[in-house]
């Protein structure tokens, strides 16, 4: 009985390295630490901050979003104008192959315009991320309180993501 179980569990261990080794090469498009302002009752607007990470061999193009609490879903970045740091829609990001593009407070950010219910701390958003290529991938970001939003990620860590393959 011991040698049939120690010959499963070294099965299974080279069939889980195998796997991860291959899924390595081909894990597609990351979202790590998505999250989304949480904003009191009344409030029109909001925003989401994730960082996107391009695991595939070629440069990806975010072209449009959708989330369940907004009527409007835009890219926006925050741009030096005259001087003066002013805030404009973008109609497509670009994340090169084997790049990583931080969506967060004062630079690439997801507006969440005319919102259709209250964002409360605790509960989740979801965001829908369309890609050039038709693809296309479902996003949970958590609703926090602005003091709580966490800067991006920058380690490697892969904690609390989505995958797109």
């Amino acid at each position: 009985m011991f040698k049939q179980m120690l010959t499963f569990v070294t099965v299974l261990t080279c069939t889980l390295l195998t796997f991860n080794a291959v899924a390595a090469g081909h894990m597609g498009v990351m979202v790590m630490d998505a999250q989304a302002r949480a904003m009191p009752p009344g409030s029109k607007n909001s925003a989401a901050y994730f960082t996107l990470m391009n695991h595939k061999q070629e440069a990806i193009s975010l072209v449009s979003a959708k989330s369940d609490v907004s009527k409007v879903t835009e890219f926006h970045n925050h741009l030096m104008i005259d001087g003066a740091m002013s805030m404009r829609k973008v109609p497509s990001v670009e994340i090169a192959a084997g790049e990583s593009l931080s969506f967060k407070p004062g630079s690439y950010h997801v507006m969440l315009i005319g919102l259709t219910q209250n964002l409360k701390p605790g509960e989740q958003v979801t965001i829908q991320l369309n890609l050039a290529n038709g693809e296309s991938m479902m996003v949970k970001a958590d609703i926090v309180m602005p003091a709580d939003i966490k800067e991006a990620a920058t380690s490697d860590k892969h904690a609390n993501h989505s995958m797109n393959h």
